[in-house]
């Protein structure tokens, strides 16, 4: 993906689902302000790769980041947790590795986190039962270990 599409500072709506767009995700993602809904899913066939780049938290709309189906490798940037604005992050079907930063518990708005069929180890953070508005939550097909966190059981809707 050419680092140049950052420059298109007006869109708020950047799609590149299911199709063949293949690469890294720019870091001159960061410069789309007004994008509120990034969806880079894709079914079948990985083709964006690396890291999740932590400037992705510098865009103040965003609500929905979709990064589902792709070969994402690493942590999850702590970054993420600091979108005050997101509603929706799925991240499930890649190669994330490291644990769930505890900080996506301060994600008041969100309402669905899909990281299943990931490497993420480690405990389910006690921090996502502060999650009120969720209403989907998959971690499936990980290696998550210890025992369900008390205060998910304040979830219940």
């Amino acid at each position: 993906m050419p680092s140049e599409l950052g420059n298109l500072k007006n869109w708020k709506y950047v799609v590149f689902e299911d199709n063949g767009v293949k690469g890294t995700l720019p870091k001159e993602f960061s410069d789309l302000q007004a994008s509120e809904t990034m969806w880079l899913q894709n079914e079948g066939i990985p083709l964006v790769t690396g890291t999740i780049p932590t400037e992705l938290a510098l865009l103040p709309a965003l609500s929905e980041l979709d990064l589902c189906g792709n070969c994402f490798t690493g942590s999850i940037p702590l970054e993420i947790g600091t979108i005050t604005t997101l509603e929706y992050f799925g991240a499930e079907d890649n190669q994330i590795t490291g644990t769930i930063p505890s900080n996506l518990g301060l994600l008041e708005l969100l309402g669905q986190m899909k990281l299943a069929s990931n490497i993420i180890s480690g405990t389910i953070p006690s921090e996502l039962g502060n999650l009120l508005n969720i209403f989907r939550l998959n971690l499936s097909a990980n290696e998550l270990n210890g025992t369900i966190p008390t205060e998910m059981g304040q979830l219940i809707a």
